[in-house]
């Protein structure tokens, strides 16, 4: 029955997004179901780790787990709160931290929550701390937006307590959407040509052994153990073809809008997100390390589908709407089954079959 539901819904949701008529109602129907799948799934790859930490109250204490969630389950425990009502209320607020940034710069809810129903969702489920920590960094993008750049340094470091891999978006703060951000530029050379050092050193990080002895981190020793064969490839190549999507946005926003640009929000979110992705390119040495770091990558993948979106309702043209449309279609399909169908079996089929509400 969840297979049948998350597919109309996707495709309700896509049809609007098409015909660019808004349809509130269904969008908010699509997320609702995303949080009755957050909270319900009793059978995930994560969801016993999850629930045995959150039983523990806080006692469970790992290398892995930061302190801003401990003190969060810590807090729930205080309340009397079981896990599922943890996880309905953690998921509740993230979804409205998450529809209030999509809300500031777009109404085309359609467009975003189908794409993001179709990825990353379903990794959102099972990696509950990427998820509160990513919420939290779409949040406050605004903030970057807004140049308020101490807002958004307080929110990132909230974040890392989180998870602590928030801190890979503080580069971010370096961005000027109003302004060429040639610095950027050196920076996206350099990390090219480290990559390209990497490779030729068969992929070790020369001194980084002597680096992990000397802080005894174990989770630095993990993230950075080699995992990797030839994957890293894809994950280029799917960030490479994301930068792809954002530049023809760009370009078609600015062909269709007729108001100032300079005093644009939209445009200035679009700009911020196409040099998100282009600082996006400093972590290419780490795809070729350890898939864990491409977390970095999808967690901007909202950032990506909000562009999408405004991109789409400003288009003016039936027949360029039409090819941009189905050039997004593309683009996700490509996505879905780089990123999304390899997992389906370890990640879909046991989130859509196994659920409290549709226990019957």
């Amino acid at each position: 029955m969840l297979y049948i539901l998350s597919i109309v819904l996707v495709l309700i949701n896509l049809l609007y997004a098409f015909v660019k008529k808004k349809k509130n109602s269904l969008s908010f129907g699509l997320m609702l179901l995303a949080w009755i799948l957050f909270w319900g799934s009793y059978n995930n790859p994560d969801y016993s780790v999850y629930q045995s930490i959150y039983n523990s109250k806080g006692e469970y204490t790992t290398d892995s787990l930061e302190y801003g969630f401990i003190t969060l389950i810590k807090l729930f425990n205080i309340i009397g709160f079981n896990y599922e009502m943890f996880l309905m209320t953690i998921s509740l607020l993230s979804f409205y931290l998450i529809h209030s940034t999509v809300k500031l710069f777009t109404g085309n809810y359609n467009f975003v929550y189908s794409l993001y129903f179709i990825f990353p969702l379903f990794f959102d489920i099972v990696q509950i701390r990427n998820f509160l920590m990513m919420a939290i960094f779409i949040y406050s993008v605004r903030f970057l937006v807004e140049s308020k750049k101490i807002k958004y340094l307080i929110l990132i470091i909230i974040a890392s307590t989180i998870q602590i891999s928030a801190l890979a978006f503080l580069p971010f703060m370096i961005i000027n959407t109003k302004k060429k951000n040639y610095g950027i530029g050196i920076i996206f050379l350099i990390s090219i040509s480290i990559s390209i050092i990497l490779l030729l050193n068969n992929k070790e990080i020369p001194y980084l052994e002597k680096i992990t002895d000397l802080t005894q981190s174990d989770k630095l020793s993990f993230y950075f153990e080699t995992t990797t064969n030839y994957g890293f490839l894809l994950y280029w190549f799917v960030h490479i073809l994301t930068f792809s999507m954002i530049i023809l946005s760009k370009k078609l926003y600015r062909k269709f809008e007729i108001n100032d640009l300079r005093k644009d929000i939209k445009f200035q979110f679009i700009n911020l997100v196409y040099w998100i992705n282009v600082l996006g390119f400093i972590y290419f040495p780490l795809y070729l390390l350890n898939s864990n770091f491409t977390r970095i990558m999808r967690n901007l993948m909202i950032l990506n589908y909000i562009v999408i979106a405004i991109t789409s309702y400003s288009i003016k043209n039936k027949a360029e709407s039409k090819i941009y449309f189905l050039i997004v279609v593309v683009y996700m399909a490509i996505i879905y089954m780089i990123l999304q169908y390899p997992f389906f079996s370890s990640t879909i089929k046991p989130i859509l079959e196994n659920n409290l509400m549709f226990k019957f």
